[in-house]
């Protein structure tokens, strides 16, 4: 009888640790204080790898890779109050792949994704109450999504890069996220774009698109403002909306550019300052 229970147990484990492998591999790591330092790395599976980094503290760095790993998911989480960074790399074949950081209260922090030959992917980045804070979010291949949301976060800096097929990008910048700066930079294919900057004093937006079904909306709702929006080719459509009182040497400026096909541009600007609209087309 104990031999049987024996062996019966030992299958049940052996079934057992088959079907976790089968499930996929699973990092978590916690650290609480400062100046601490987390790397995950996890390669080549074509089952889902799970990777979760958390951090509590000051002067923390968060590196998570993940190579050649099909519908993968990774996650850092960072709260302290001075400069944490955060970089997740999801590339080479890493398809399907999710990818997050969530930084809260650290100034000078910076965030970093890059989705590079990971097709349908998708990252979002959110640094909220980080002064000086830097974000970016570098994507290629095809079905792509990105967002950077920046909450009360004086001094920031969002940049989403994407290149290939059906691009989307959004930023977010308010809640007294002034002295901001944000930029999306879209090559091929649906593009669309999307800056918001809400109660974000004295912040600039750049989009920039170059080719196929182009949308871009920019919108700014605080004082000084500025707007670049550029376009190349196809579907073309810009919106650029200013609602701000200017200051400062006067403020508010929008611009449009755009090339080939079947262009629409809308600029509205309210609110007094030293308002300049530009619409080019070709």
């Amino acid at each position: 009888m104990k031999k049987t229970s024996i062996l019966a147990a030992t299958i049940a484990m052996a079934l057992g640790a088959s079907s976790t492998a089968f499930a996929g591999n699973v990092a978590n790591v916690l650290q609480d204080g400062s100046g601490n330092t987390a790397a995950v790395t996890q390669t080549n599976s074509a089952v889902t790898m799970t990777a979760n980094i958390t951090t509590t503290g000051d002067d923390n760095s968060a590196t998570i890779n993940q190579d050649d790993s099909w519908a993968a998911l990774a996650t850092i989480s960072q709260l302290g109050s001075n400069a944490n960074n955060a970089t997740i790399d999801q590339n080479t074949t890493s398809d399907y792949s999710t990818a997050t950081i969530d930084q809260t209260g650290a100034d000078s922090s910076t965030a970093s994704i890059s989705q590079v030959d990971a097709d349908d992917s998708t990252a979002y980045i959110s640094q909220n109450a980080t002064l000086g804070s830097v974000a970016t979010i570098n994507q290629s291949g095809s079905l792509q999504a990105a967002e950077i949301y920046n909450d009360n976060s004086y001094f920031s800096s969002a940049t989403i890069n994407q290149s290939g097929a059906e691009n989307t990008a959004f930023v977010e910048q308010y809640n007294f996220s002034d002295d901001s700066t944000a930029s999306i930079d879209q090559a091929g294919t649906l593009n669309m774009g999307e800056i918001l900057q809400d109660d974000a004093f004295a912040s600039s937006a750049d989009i920039d698109q170059v080719g196929d079904d182009n949308y871009a909306s920019i919108g700014q709702f605080g004082d000084y403002n500025d707007a670049v929006i550029y376009q190349d080719g196809v579907g073309n459509n810009a919106v650029i909306s200013q609602l701000g009182n200017g200051g400062s040497g006067n403020s508010n400026y929008a611009g449009i550019t755009q090339y080939g096909a079947a262009h629409t541009a809308t600029i509205t600007q309210a609110g007094g300052g030293g308002n300049t609209a530009t619409v080019y087309q070709d």
